[in-house]
C-alpha cells in the first residue's frame, strides 16, 4: 500500500509539473497464490489464483488516484491509514468482486496545501544544481489495465498530450504515519533514510525514482551539467571496487603455494565459524612425495603435453658432453689412452649431433617462415633432407615416448662413458678426480631434462650412483689383471684431507661428492617439477573456469533469448550497445492475439493444490511447441498473464531502435500476418482438444476451450524495466485484440471488421479489391462470419466477425 501511495504521488507530481493528464489506479488484495514458471519459451515468473484475479479486478474497479483494497487487506493494515468505503464513491459493478462477497475500501493521499515544484524541493535540501539545457523527451505512452481479462490494454494517450519528462536524479521520499492515519512527506535526494517518530509513529523508506532535468531555470549556469549524486555514488562504488580488487590480488598472490614449505602444508582458510575451506589456488591435487597428480587422468595428460623446451635439453646435454670430452683430451696425453671411453663417447656424441637438427629444424623453419606467428598453417620445406629433419623434429617434440627413450639413451651412455674403462682396462697413473668430475657431469645430464618426471629421473640417478658406488668401493673391477678401483680412488682425496684420517679410506670422499651433487640437483629439480605441476593444475583450472564461463554465457544467452526475442537479445548482448538507451521498434502490419481460458482457475478446488499450474504448464507447452513449426516461425510469444496467452506475428528481426517508422515497408502485409496468426490460433485450439487429462487424476475431465481475439495494425514494441527487462508491445491494435478476447465466445476466434476484411481480400467498404504489387491478395483467403455490432469498452460500438472454423477447428479457406 505504501508503494502504491508513493506511485500515485509520483504521477501527481508529473501531472502538476507538466500538465499531463495521467493518473494511477491501484488495487490490492491479500490471499494465497500459486507461483512459478510455465511453458517452454519466454519464461516469466507469475502468480495464479482466485485471489490474484480479485486483485486484478480491484484495480480495474478502483478510483484513479487511490488505492483500492479489500477487507482482508484492511485487517492486515489495521489503523495505519484513513479508509473510505467504496460504496460512498459508487456502487460496485464488478461481478467478480460481487461474487467474492468482499467489502472494499479506498485509501487516498493527502493533498498538500501548496504543491512544491522540484526546484524548491531540491533547494530545501541544499543540493547543488548546474544544468546544460533541456532535452525534449516525447512519445512516452501512457498505459492502463483492462478490467476484464487482466491483460494490459495499452490504452494510448493522444500524441499531443504524451510529452512527459523524467528526472535523472533518483529521489527517495520518507513518510511518517501518525495515529490519525494522515501522511506527511518530504523529499530527500538519493540517500535512503529512516525517520524515528514519537510514540505511535511509524516510518518507512520509499523507493528511488528517476526524473528529468527539465525543472531548472535560466538563472542556473549554462553550459555545465548538474553534478549528479548518482554519478558520485557510482564513482565511489567504482573506487571501492578497484580497492577491493587490489586487496583481492594481494591476497591471491600471497596464497600462491609456490614456496617450498607450501608443498607440505595444504592451504586452508579458517572462516568465522571455525570451518576450513580449500583455497582457490591450493595444491591439494599434487602428491608432494612422488610429485605427480592424484588424478591418473590429469597426470597422463600432463605427460603427453607438448614440450617446446626439449631441444634445449638436448643442446645442454651436448654442451656437457663437450666438457667431458675436454677432460678426456687433457688426461690422454700423460696417461693411458681411454679407448673404451672414447668409443662410448663418440657414439653418444654422434647421436647428439644427429639429434640436434632433428629437434631444432622445425623451430628454425617456423621462425623464418612466420616470425610473427600470424599463420595458422606453415608449409613444410621442399628439400628432402630438411623435410625429414622437420618431420622428425615435430614427432620428437610432441611424443612422450620418443622423448623418454632419448632421455634414457643419453643418460645411460653418458654415465658409461664417464667411468666404464676402470672396469675393463688396467688403471694407469692418473688423477682419480678426473673420473669423479666426469661422473658428476653425467649426473647433471639427467637433470637437464626438466619435463621428464622427477620420480623417473630419481630412479635412474640412483641406479647411476649405485653403479658408481660399486666401482668406487671396489665391488666392480676386481680382476687380477686390473688395479682395484678402490685402491685407485684412495690414492687422492677429493677435496680436503679432513674427510678421513686413514689414507686408505680416501675413496669415500669421491662418492660423498657425487652424493652431494645428486642431492643438490634433486632438490632443484623437485622444486622445478612442483612448479610445473602447479602451473598445469592452474591451467586446468583456468580451462575449467573458461568452460564454465562459456557454459554460463551460453545459458545466460539462452535465458535472455527466452525472455526477449532473438534480435532484441542480440542487441543487449552486443558490446557496442549504448548503456541505458531505450530499445523500441515501430511496426505497421503486426497481428496481435490474445487467447484465454475463461474460468480456468474456477474449475479446480482447493484440494487440487498444484494441479491447476501443472495442467496450465502442459497446455502452454503445447502452444509453445507449435511455434517451432516452420509455418509459425514469424510468431513471437509476448507473455502469459494468468491463463491468457499473448502473441504477435510480424515483429521482424533487424529493425532499428526507433519509433519513427511511418513509411518504411515491411516484409508482410496485415492480411498475411493476420492469416498466419489465425492459422496459429486454430492450431492452438486443436492442441487443446488433444490434451490428455487422465494423468493428472482429476475428479472430472475438463472441457477447456479457448476464447481468442485477434487484431492487425500498428504497434510499438520495446523493452521495459531495468532489473527484470520485459519485451512488450503497445498500441491501439493491442487494446482491440484484448477487447476481442474478453468480448468473444469460447471456441471462437473473434476479430474486428478491418482484420476480417484483410482476411477476405476486401477493402474498407467491404468490396473486393484487385491485387497490386503494393497489396498482394491472400490466396487462399479465409472466410469470416459477421457477428454484429457490439459495445466495446473504450471503443464504443464496433462491428466484429468470427473466423469460420470446421468442426475439427480448421480454417475455412477459399481460392
Amino acid at each position: 500500500v505504501e508503494m502504491g501511495l508513493e506511485m500515485i504521488d509520483l504521477i501527481k507530481e508529473v501531472r502538476e509539473e507538466h500538465g499531463v493528464p495521467v493518473n494511477m489506479r491501484i488495487g490490492v488484495h491479500t490471499g494465497s497464490v500459486l507461483s512459478g514458471l510455465i511453458g517452454l519459451r519466454k519464461w516469466q515468473f507469475d502468480i495464479w489464483s482466485n485471489d490474484t484475479t480479485i486483485a486484478n479486478h480491484m484495480e480495474s474497479a478502483g478510483k484513479p488516484g487511490t488505492v483500492h483494497i479489500t477487507e482482508k487487506t484492511k485487517e492486515c493494515l489495521g489503523n495505519s491509514f484513513e479508509y473510505q468505503e467504496y460504496k460512498e464513491y459508487q456502487e460496485m459493478e464488478d461481478q467478480v468482486i460481487l461474487d467474492s462477497g468482499l467489502e472494499t475500501f479506498l485509501i487516498k493521499t493527502k493533498e498538500p496545501a501548496r504543491p512544491l515544484n522540484m526546484k524548491e524541493k531540491l533547494r530545501s535540501v541544499n543540493v547543488p544544481t548546474i544544468t546544460e539545457g533541456e532535452e525534449d523527451k516525447s512519445d512516452i505512452i501512457g498505459r492502463q489495465f483492462s478490467n476484464d481479462s487482466g491483460i494490459g490494454s495499452n490504452e494510448t494517450l493522444p500524441r499531443s498530450t504524451r510529452s512527459v519528462m523524467i528526472q535523472e536524479e533518483p529521489e527517495v521520499r520518507t513518510y511518517e504515519r501518525v495515529n490519525t492515519g494522515r501522511r506527511s512527506s518530504s523529499a530527500v535526494p538519493m540517500r535512503r533514510t529512516s525517520v524515528s517518530g514519537q510514540t505511535g509513529r511509524r516510518s518507512s523508506t520509499m523507493f528511488s525514482r528517476e526524473r528529468s532535468n527539465s525543472v531548472w531555470s535560466e538563472e542556473d549556469q549554462p553550459g555545465k551539467r548538474r553534478k549528479s549524486i548518482m554519478m558520485d555514488s557510482s564513482l565511489k562504488g567504482f573506487k571501492n571496487m578497484m580497492d577491493n580488487t587490489e586487496t583481492f590480488m594481494e591476497d591471491e598472490i600471497e596464497q600462491l603455494p609456490i614456496r617450498m614449505q607450501d608443498r607440505w602444508f595444504s592451504l586452508k582458510k579458517r572462516q568465522a565459524d571455525g570451518k576450513k575451506t580449500e583455497v582457490r589456488n591450493s595444491n591439494t591435487q599434487i602428491n608432494h612425495v612422488f610429485l605427480f597428480f592424484k588424478s591418473t587422468k590429469w597426470y597422463t595428460e600432463y605427460l603427453k603435453e607438448h614440450d617446446p623446451l626439449f631441444k634445449w635439453y638436448v643442446l645442454a646435454s651436448f654442451v656437457i658432453l663437450n666438457g667431458m670430452g675436454v677432460i678426456l683430451i687433457l688426461t690422454s696425453f700423460n696417461t693411458r689412452p681411454h679407448v673404451v671411453l672414447w668409443i662410448l663417447y663418440m657414439i653418444i656424441y654422434t647421436f647428439l649431433l644427429v639429434l640436434i637438427p632433428c629437434t631444432w629444424i622445425s623451430f628454425i623453419w617456423d621462425q623464418i617462415i612466420d616470425p610473427e606467428f600470424d599463420l595458422e598453417h606453415i608449409e613444410q620445406p621442399e628439400n628432402r633432407l630438411i623435410k625429414a629433419f622437420y618431420q622428425a623434429s615435430g614427432a620428437i617434440n610432441t611424443s612422450f615416448l620418443y622423448r623418454n627413450l632419448i632421455f634414457v639413451f643419453i643418460g645411460v651412455m653418458t654415465m658409461l662413458s664417464s667411468v666404464l674403462d676402470l672396469v675393463i682396462t688396467p688403471c694407469m697413473l692418473e688423477n682419480p678426480r678426473n673420473y669423479t668430475y666426469r661422473c658428476a657431469m653425467a649426473i647433471m645430464v639427467f637433470f637437464m631434462f626438466l619435463r621428464i618426471p622427477n620420480i623417473f629421473k630419481t630412479i635412474l640417478c640412483l641406479l647411476c650412483l649405485l653403479f658408481y658406488w660399486l666401482i668406487i668401493f671396489g665391488f666392480l673391477g676386481q680382476d687380477e689383471e686390473l688395479q682395484n678401483p678402490k685402491t685407485f680412488f684412495s690414492s687422492e682425496s677429493f677435496g680436503y684431507e679432513i674427510w678421513t684420517s686413514n689414507p686408505s679410506d680416501r675413496y669415500q670422499s669421491h662418492f660423498a661428492f657425487l652424493c652431494g651433487v645428486f642431492f643438490y640437483f634433486l632438490i632443484l629439480d623437485r622444486q622445478n617439477e612442483y612448479i610445473h605441476l602447479l602451473d598445469y593444475q592452474w591451467k586446468r583450472q583456468l580451462k575449467d573456469d573458461q568452460a564454465k564461463a562459456r557454459s554460463t554465457k551460453l545459458v545466460n544467452k539462452m535465458l535472455l533469448q527466452n525472455i526477449l526475442p532473438q534480435h532484441v537479445a542480440d542487441v543487449y548482448l552486443s558490446n557496442n550497445r549504448e548503456a541505458g538507451k531505450l530499445f523500441s521498434e515501430s511496426y505497421q502490419n503486426v497481428a496481435v492475439m490474445f487467447a484465454s481460458l475463461p474460468n480456468y482457475i474456477d474449475f479446480f478446488s482447493e484440494a487440487d493444490e498444484k494441479k491447476p499450474l501443472n495442467i496450465l504448464h502442459e497446455i502452454i507447452s503445447k502452444f509453445d511447441q507449435l511455434m517451432y513449426e516452420v509455418q509459425f516461425d514469424r510468431i513471437e510469444k509476448i507473455k502469459i498473464v494468468g491463463s491468457t496467452f499473448m502473441a504477435a506475428c510480424g515483429l521482424i528481426s533487424g529493425r532499428k531502435s526507433s519509433i519513427d517508422y511511418e513509411n518504411e515497408e515491411e516484409a508482410f502485409t496485415k492480411g498475411q500476418n493476420a492469416r498466419t496468426m489465425t492459422k496459429f490460433a486454430a492450431a492452438m485450439m486443436r492442441s487443446l482438444q488433444e490434451m490428455d487429462y487422465e494423468k493428472f487424476e482429476l475428479k472430472s475431465v475438463p472441457d477447456f476451450k479457448l476464447r481468442i481475439g485477434i487484431c492487425a495494425g500498428k504497434v510499438i514494441a520495446g523493452v521495459v524495466g531495468a532489473q527484470k527487462p520485459l519485451y512488450d508491445i503497445w498500441g491501439d491494435t493491442v487494446n482491440i485484440a484484448a477487447r476481442m478476447d474478453y468480448t468473444g465466445d469460447k471456441g471462437k476466434i473473434h476479430i474486428p471488421k478491418a482484420t476480417a476484411h484483410e482476411l477476405m481480400n476486401l477493402d474498407n467498404e467491404g468490396n473486393e479489391i484487385e491485387e497490386t504489387g503494393e497489396h498482394p491478395l491472400l490466396d487462399p483467403w479465409i472466410n469470416c462470419n459477421y457477428r454484429g455490432d457490439i459495445k466495446v469498452k473504450g471503443k464504443g460500438i464496433m462491428t466484429t466477425y468470427y473466423v469460420d472454423l470446421t468442426e475439427d477447428n480448421y480454417l475455412v479457406e477459399n481460392n
